[in-house]
């Protein structure tokens, strides 16, 4: 069956091999047999048949090229007759459009005289339409325009921005105005000026709650001081610094300020005569300071000290002055704070008044330059455009374009021609000269049918050669098993034996270990073991003991030292306060013999115990200030009565304060 498959097969594919190929495998079929040879000429001739298919395929499609661009040829040769005419009458149009152009550009500069073109930048305009899309674009026609409307909004936005910069310091000065008019109808009281460090000095000392006043505003000139008299004296204080000098119940030193201290002068001639307390009732500041210190002021120079006159001279040390002229009286009394007040007031809303007016002109000014900026936008707008001459422009470069396109097509369709021409003839012959000696047909369908029949009879002899080579491999699998059956019964006959001979000495090494335990239990073995297991459990026992200790002693020693330090510092503590306890005891009764304190009996319970409703109230610091405060109240009458304060000698410094007691109890000595 299989032999008649590959005769048909060999007959389609006209292999003329098929033959002798058979009659050479019926001689050696029981034997190997090489089917290389017969391989590679199938193989060969397969290879023909798909050569010869490839040509005639080639052929058929040579032959379809060739008259499909012979019609091509012909209807292109149509299409470029076409081209040209349109061509020609296009030209025609773009010659008119672009006179129409330059007319147009020309009247819409006569339109807008306030641009300004030069005669040189008309005639660079005149040439640019001239070349219009063969030298330049009309774009640079319409960048000449746009350039000299740019510089005409340009001029216009400067002055526009100019403007507006001019409106904006006009806003920043009405709006500083408004804030100055404000600042004067809320103010309280009018200020001289102060240094920003003075104003924050000042705030500081009401967070405070530092009690103080100026002193323009804790005084009043008194009724018989005339106008000029008020003039000369409140710029002298100004120019001494006197006048915005704070004046404080307490004692403080001024940080980027001044401050008055009193010393008032019984005899003399004082600011007092002219000036007189003036403070607000519930101010925290006296009248009696201030007297105090309106009579510190001296109207009279005496030597180099400190003096203002009521003619505007002073004098401070070394430094002898004259006030300027300042005009009336403003901070001193409250009709002249007042007066001035409104005075600044109607100054203010008159600068306002004046400020508006002039916001007025500048707003109509800056109007009339944004009509002039939108009247130029819609200039632009108004521009000549090149859309029907572009456009006309872009149809000729188009249909030139395609002209060039065609009538390269045109040229590339005769090249093609001609090489098809020549290609189908040389396929022809090579066709015949290959497939010449088949008993074939040479055309597309025949040789393609021959080379599928080559194909099946190429498949249908690997077939049988694989089934020639699995039947001989059988063959000889069957002959290696049976040699191998006869060598496993052998070694299965010496492998029983050797089983034998391993069992008998298995039994005899078993009976010799019995043999072996019997005798170490009949000599104590289970005591000896039971010992070892004692002494190892001991000797456990002894490094988890030496552990510990290692452990231990280390924490036991630290603890010692800590305990040594400490016994060392409560002896230098007791030592230091049994002689404190002295100490004080001795300056107790030193006190006590002054007579100031009526004491009973010195027992320190007894005298904390008395004494405590004082020492609660008060601490040292307000003990010494009240002491300091009834001095100086006090000082009048001792310097009236020549009295005079002198030191108590105290004993000297105790000796045991001169050993090292440490840095703990330096600050109890020093108390």
């Amino acid at each position: 069956m299989g032999e008649c498959v590959k005769k048909v097969y060999g007959c389609r594919a006209a292999f003329s091999q098929h033959e002798v190929n058979v009659h050479d495998f019926e001689r050696h079929q029981l034997e190997e047999f090489d089917f290389s040879i017969w391989i590679r000429e199938i193989g060969s001739h397969e290879q023909l048949l798909a050569n010869l298919k490839q040509l005639a395929d080639e052929e058929n499609r040579l032959s379809e090229e060739h008259s499909r661009l012979q019609r091509h040829s012909s209807e292109k040769k149509k299409e470029v007759d076409g081209l040209r005419k349109n061509l020609d009458h296009l030209a025609e149009w773009f010659t008119e459009e672009k006179q129409k152009l330059e007319h147009q550009v020309f009247s819409w500069i006569e339109q807008h005289p306030k641009i300004i073109f030069s005669i040189e930048k008309r005639q660079e305009i005149a040439r640019s339409i001239e070349g219009l899309y063969e030298e330049n674009r009309y774009e640079e026609v319409r960048e000449k325009l746009l350039a000299a409307v740019n510089d005409y909004i340009t001029d216009v936005s400067t002055k526009k921005k100019l403007m507006e910069k001019k409106i904006e310091d006009k806003k920043f000065d009405l709006e500083a105005a408004r804030a100055e008019l404000h600042r004067w109808k809320t103010l309280k009281m009018p200020n001289p000026e102060r240094a920003k460090d003075t104003e924050a000095f000042r705030g500081q000392l009401l967070e405070d709650g530092q009690a103080f006043v100026p002193f323009y505003a804790a005084v009043e000139f008194q009724d018989h001081v005339t106008e000029e008299q008020k003039e000369r004296i409140e710029s002298a204080l100004k120019q001494t610094g006197i006048l915005d000098s704070l004046i404080t119940e307490k004692s403080l030193a001024p940080t980027h300020d001044r401050v008055i201290r009193p010393e008032p002068q019984l005899l003399g001639y004082t600011l007092a005569d002219y000036l007189h307390p003036d403070v607000e009732a519930d101010s925290p500041i006296s009248n009696k300071l201030v007297d105090e210190i309106l009579r510190s002021i001296s109207l009279e120079q005496e030597g180099s000290g400190f003096h203002v006159d009521a003619d505007g001279s002073y004098s401070i040390g070394c430094l002898v002055g004259h006030a300027p002229n300042e005009g009336p009286s403003k901070y001193i009394g409250r009709s002249s704070r007042k007066r001035y007040q409104q005075e600044k007031i109607k100054q203010c809303e008159e600068s306002i008044e004046q400020l508006q007016l002039e916001m007025e002109d500048l707003n109509a000014q800056l109007c009339q330059y944004e009509e002039e900026l939108l009247r130029a936008d819609q200039w632009k707008q108004t521009m000549p455009a090149d859309h029907e001459l572009s456009d006309v422009n872009v149809q000729i470069e188009k249909t030139g374009h395609q002209l060039e396109e065609q009538k390269k097509i045109l040229e590339q369709l005769d090249e093609q021609w001609k090489l098809v021409h020549g290609q189908l003839q040389a396929i022809k012959v090579k066709l015949h000269q290959e497939g010449g000696q088949l008993n074939l047909s040479l055309t597309k369908e025949v040789l393609g049918q021959a080379l599928i029949s080559a194909k099946n009879y190429r498949d249908q002899l690997y077939s049988f050669k694989d089934l020639f080579q699995k039947c001989l491999f059988l063959l000889k699998r069957i002959e290696d098993l049976t040699h191998r059956l006869s060598e496993m019964e052998t070694e299965l006959d010496d492998l029983k034996g050797d089983q034998n001979v391993k069992e008998s000495q298995l039994r005899k090494e078993k009976a010799e270990i019995e043999s072996i335990e019997q005798q170490l239990q009949l000599k104590g073995i289970e005591e000896v073991r039971l010992r070892i297991r004692q002494v190892q459990q001991e000797l456990k026992e002894a490094i988890e003991g030496i552990n510990y200790l290692l452990e231990t002693i280390p924490e036991k020693k630290a603890r010692q030292g800590t305990c040594q330090k400490e016994l060392v510092s409560a002896k230098t503590n007791a030592d230091f306060w049994s002689n404190m306890a002295d100490e004080w005891e001795q300056m107790v009764r030193e006190e006590i013999a002054r007579g100031f304190v009526e004491i009973a009996e010195i027992d320190p319970v007894k005298i904390v115990k008395q004494l405590d409703s004082i020492l609660g109230k008060y601490d040292r610091s307000k003990l010494n200030e009240q002491v300091t405060k009834a001095f100086i109240n006090e000082q009048v009458f001792l310097t009236e009565y020549r009295m005079f304060e002198y030191p108590e000698e105290t004993e000297r410094r105790p000796e045991w304060f001169s050993k090292e007691w440490g840095e703990y109890f330096e600050p109890f000595i020093n108390e």
